[in-house]
């Protein structure tokens, strides 16, 4: 097997391992676009 793929598949199973809510980045994308949409629903509500 090739050095490469040998890392490639690493990394594939390194990824595979973390949960998407345990990446600061991801919550913290969610929670503006989850804000978003809720400020959206409430304003399309009162028009």
């Amino acid at each position: 097997m090739p050095v490469s793929l040998l890392l490639a598949t690493d990394a594939v199973r390194a990824a595979d391992e973390v949960s998407w809510y345990d990446v600061p980045a991801v919550r913290i994308i969610g929670l503006v676009v989850g804000a978003v949409f809720l400020i959206a629903a409430i304003r399309a509500m009162f028009r």
